[in-house]
């Protein structure tokens, strides 16, 4: 007890020096609180809109890249049709019968090939070069014949579409030979 005794006097001094602890009026404290409770939730809401800010900036950006991709997707199939077109104008501006077509293919298969790729992006059929020159020389024969003839085997094809009609060389063969 002796211990406590000065701890008790000790106590009690403080108290003299210092004097009673000020109460506030509950009006006054809760004000105060108020006053404090603004001052954080302000300065929580700053952090939170510039963290909300932050995250809307990031899905402008995103959104900004999104439709570049999408508007390079589509200028890229617009200038693929563009392209698509102009290799079709090519086409048609520099049209070749299809007997110079078979000339072509005759005489040089694979130039005729790289042309037809280079124009049309997709290679011409497949025709055999044995083939074309047989139309080629089945051509030249038709031109030869008079007109009656040429009437009497054509009938009212074309030279082209008749000769399409055959499809192997020993057909040709055979209508050479038939004719002589």
């Amino acid at each position: 007890m002796n211990q406590a005794a000065p701890a008790n006097t000790s106590r009690t001094q403080r108290r003299n020096l210092l004097g009673d602890i000020p109460r506030l009026p509950l009006r006054v404290a809760v004000q105060v609180a108020w006053t404090s409770i603004r001052v954080r939730m302000s300065r929580s809401l700053v952090t939170v809109s510039s963290v909300i800010l932050a995250v809307a900036f990031l899905l402008v950006v995103l959104g900004e890249n999104v439709c570049v991709r999408a508007m390079h997707r589509v200028y890229a199939a617009d200038v693929a049709s563009v392209d698509g077109a102009q290799a079709l104008r090519d086409v048609l501006d520099r049209r070749r019968s299809p007997l110079v077509m078979l000339t072509l293919l005759a005489r040089d298969p694979a130039g005729t090939a790289r042309w037809s790729e280079a124009l049309l992006a997709r290679p011409l059929p497949a025709v055999e070069p044995a083939g074309a020159v047989a139309a080629v020389e089945l051509a030249d024969w038709l031109r030869r014949l008079s007109a009656s003839q040429s009437y009497l085997l054509q009938r009212n094809r074309n030279a082209t579409e008749w000769l399409l009609a055959f499809e192997t060389p020993d057909q040709v063969d055979a209508l050479i030979a038939t004719a002589k």
